[in-house]
């Protein structure tokens, strides 16, 4: 990078507990930019043009009851990022979604946390989803709007789950996309297991009932990358406590790696995780952050 000395330490600190975190490779002026957009995010949005419509008070005390809670997991809370409640374009299974977006092609890149309608009145969405939870859960991907790292964000945002078989679990699915065809796997097999039963069509029915090991088949191959991936992440966390003999400090920094990164620190030694945070620093303003907020 050419520009990283053009933003100071504190700066960075104070941007850096507001969820305003650099991504990979990012400048300190495009940084600065969408920094100064985002804090001022609610303002441009809290217009009768906006798409997004209008912010309800109820929010604040929403933000009051997770801020602690977000901190104490990954040292920041994003108090900048509007919430809106609407059902539109959410799946019925559905409670919440963060939305990573550019207003114009012009803007910065920012996000705003959309839940369900029903979470104005209630707290709890069909008796499993819990409105606090899915607010942390949509915040941490907030804070890493820039990072575009599929392989660790599920788990690192599942981190943040009330439920530790849901932590473990919960990132079993990698995108929206894998959750559509599973669902839609499922529906089809369901519907054509209906027609051919009530057609009568049970010789069809008897050939075609190895068709049901594809949904098997998915969920053991998700089982296993998830398990791969859990222990490749727990490594990587474990070296970093090594190195840094505090907890909050470690999570702290694995959710502002890249997959890359945590994937190699994985089988770094506390040298050479020093080492690459000193050398990475001098180049890139991310590392500057991670090694003035958590090395030093």
């Amino acid at each position: 990078m050419d520009d990283t000395d053009t933003i100071s330490d504190q700066t960075l600190l104070d941007l850096n507990a507001k969820g305003l975190i650099p991504g990979p490779g990012e400048s300190a002026a495009d940084f600065m930019k969408r920094a100064e957009w985002c804090l001022n995010l609610k303002k441009a949005l809290d217009h009768p043009s906006s798409e997004f419509g209008i912010q309800p008070q109820e929010t604040a005390s929403m933000y009051q009851t997770v801020n602690g809670m977000l901190k104490a997991k990954y040292d920041f809370f994003p108090g900048w990022t509007p919430i809106f409640f609407s059902n539109d374009q959410l799946k019925f299974w559905h409670g919440a979604s963060a939305w990573i977006f550019q207003q114009t092609n012009l803007s910065p890149t920012a996000t705003i946390v959309q839940l369900r309608e029903q979470f104005l009145k209630s707290p709890i969405y069909l008796g499993i989803y819990n409105r606090d939870e899915l607010l942390l859960h949509e915040f941490a991907h907030t804070g890493r709007m820039m990072f575009q790292e599929p392989q660790f964000e599920e788990i690192l945002a599942y981190r943040t789950s009330f439920s530790s078989f849901r932590s473990w679990l919960g990132p079993i699915i990698q995108s929206s996309a894998e959750s559509l065809f599973f669902i839609m796997l499922l529906m089809g097999i369901c519907v054509g297991d209906l027609y051919l039963i009530a057609s009568g069509e049970i010789n069809i029915y008897t050939k075609f009932f190895l068709l049901k090991a594809i949904p098997v088949g998915f969920i053991g191959y998700a089982l296993l990358r998830l398990q791969h991936r859990h222990r490749i992440f727990k490594r990587a966390l474990k070296q970093l406590n090594g190195c840094l003999n505090d907890s909050l400090k470690a999570e702290s920094v694995i959710y502002r790696l890249t997959d890359k990164e945590i994937c190699s620190i994985a089988d770094m030694d506390i040298a050479e995780i020093r080492a690459y945070a000193e050398t990475s620093a001098q180049t890139e303003l991310r590392w500057r952050l991670i090694l003035k907020a958590y090395f030093r």
